[in-house]
């Protein structure tokens, strides 16, 4: 719960890399944990999409590659971008 408001506060404090570093659980031994626990993913996936990473946003939340779906520029339209 620490790591998730650490995360949570770098996040708000406009540093979506340094939230998304502890959420991966880099540099820390162990899983990731957004495989564990739906609110590290969700955090994770605001983070990506802060630093427009669409294609990671949608690894992480479980909707594949963007191989199969649409192209950056209409996620770019479709989030009013």
């Amino acid at each position: 719960a620490d790591v998730y408001l650490l995360a949570q506060a770098h996040f708000v404090g406009s540093q979506p890399q340094r939230a998304l570093q502890l959420l991966r659980g880099e540099g820390a031994a162990g899983a990731e944990l957004t495989r564990q626990d739906p609110r590290f993913r969700y955090l994770a996936a605001r983070c990506l999409a802060e630093l427009r990473e669409w294609a990671q946003v949608l690894e992480v939340l479980g909707q594949g590659s963007l191989e199969a779906g649409p192209e950056e520029d209409e996620l770019i339209m479709a989030a009013g971008g």
